[in-house]
């Protein structure tokens, strides 16, 4: 028998999934206006015009990044979620220095924004990843203390 979520696995995945919102959202719209782009000529963002494949990859980069870090992370079932918070920052890191290898002076703002968006996922994995070794840690010497130091079998 599976217990609840608590309150705060619900507040996580919400507030996870707020986040998620709001990168996906100021992605499109960055990807959508022409101050978002650099241009030579001032004319030349006078007769912009929204791509809508720019918009369709600034829509699914980070849905597709924040799904990918659910999927793995599973936030509502924290069993043995050390090795999967290990498993999120070996694939996000690797792609944060890729998409940070984007970065340049000319580039989009919702590149820009994704990169930002990759490195606050990398921080809140890492931050994560901490906590949860932590509280092993102190449930493993809680343990230890309450069986005592003469309760180990010697063989």
């Amino acid at each position: 028998m599976q217990r609840p979520a608590g309150l705060w696995r619900i507040l996580v995945v919400m507030s996870f999934g707020a986040l998620s919102l709001v990168a996906v959202g100021g992605a499109v719209y960055l990807s959508a206006v022409p101050t978002g782009y650099f241009f030579y000529r001032p004319e030349d963002a006078a007769s912009f015009t929204p791509d809508l494949r720019t918009m369709a990859l600034a829509f699914l980069l980070p849905s597709v990044e924040a799904g990918l870090a659910l999927v793995v992370v599973r936030p509502w079932s924290f069993r043995a979620s050390w090795g999967r918070l290990l498993a999120a920052l070996g694939v996000f890191v690797p792609w944060l220095g890729f998409c940070g290898a984007t970065v340049g002076p000319h580039i989009p703002m919702f590149i820009m924004l994704n990169v930002v968006w990759v490195a606050l996922i990398v921080f809140l994995l890492t931050c994560a990843l901490v906590v949860t070794v932590a509280v092993v840690l102190v449930r493993h010497r809680r343990q230890v203390s309450l069986q005592g130091p003469n309760s180990e079998s010697v063989v």
